[in-house]
């Protein structure tokens, strides 16, 4: 786990993503392992979002790119909702899990999911 804190740090994603992996084989319960390789396999939203900035013009290339990356974001949240799932189930009263995870339902636009946590998150809010 602290080798794949290092290396996501330090931008060798692959290799964290194989430590985060690795330390929920040794540890089903790892929370901290299953929000890190949630962190480290959302990078690319921040590239995909500059994407979906630049095409909010009304040509059919940029309607065309806007659509196929908002997808992209969406798909991208859907991969990783379930290591937040499981890091809030290892830890039903933490306040940032459920926010996270409710922001991940809203991003996936799992909106029913989403309501449901946001009732969640309202209990734990400190």
């Amino acid at each position: 786990y602290n080798i794949g804190v290092i290396q996501m740090n330090g931008g060798k994603d692959t290799e964290a993503i194989q430590n985060f992996e690795k330390a929920i084989q040794l540890d089903p319960n790892f929370k901290n392992a299953y929000t890190n390789l949630a962190l480290v396999k959302i990078k690319p939203e921040k590239e995909y979002v500059d994407i979906i900035n630049a095409n909010l013009g009304n040509s059919a290339k940029e309607k065309k790119t806007y659509q196929e990356y908002n997808q992209k974001r969406k798909d991208l949240y859907k991969e990783v909702i379930p290591y937040l799932e499981k890091a809030f189930e290892l830890d039903k009263t933490n306040y940032d899990a459920a926010k996270t995870l409710r922001q991940a339902y809203q991003s996936a636009e799992m909106f029913d999911k989403e309501d449901a946590m946001r009732t969640v998150e309202k209990t734990l809010q400190p």
